[in-house]
């Protein structure tokens, strides 16, 4: 079973956004996503996500995984902005999933207790912006 962001065992995923901050001004921010491996069914992972280019407190960030090649995103979790006080988990997983954030690292963490098969997948990691989810695969 494989958990995590593609190539991960040759390299870090880079998943790059483009976010609108002031009028007439674009800046890169960039998501990298680590802890990706492949594990057995009943095992646990973390998956970690460290942003730049952005006031990461600032932004909700989200979980989505991908069941493969040209597989559409499923929402696994969320996290609001700040101190992420409200979390909120794809149905069927809560109780085996737990996100959570370090502002002071800048980084979004997701961990997945109890996996199995239906788990599998490629996990990317997003931030929620008012304009709605923002990523570019």
């Amino acid at each position: 079973m494989f958990i995590g962001p593609p190539n991960t065992l040759a390299r870090a995923y880079l998943l790059e956004l483009f976010l609108f901050i002031l009028p007439g001004f674009w800046a890169q921010v960039r998501l990298v996503e680590t802890g990706g491996k492949l594990i057995h069914e009943g095992q646990s992972v973390t998956l970690t996500c460290t942003a730049s280019g952005l006031s990461f407190k600032d932004f909700s960030m989200s979980w989505h995984r991908s069941s493969g090649t040209g597989g559409s995103k499923e929402f696994v979790a969320s996290i609001t902005a700040g101190r992420g006080s409200t979390k909120e988990y794809r149905k069927g997983m809560k109780g085996r999933v737990i996100i959570f954030r370090k502002n002071e690292a800048n980084t979004v963490s997701l961990t997945l207790h109890w996996l199995q098969k239906e788990d599998s997948g490629i996990y990317y990691c997003a931030s929620l912006t008012i304009l709605g989810l923002r990523q570019r695969p």
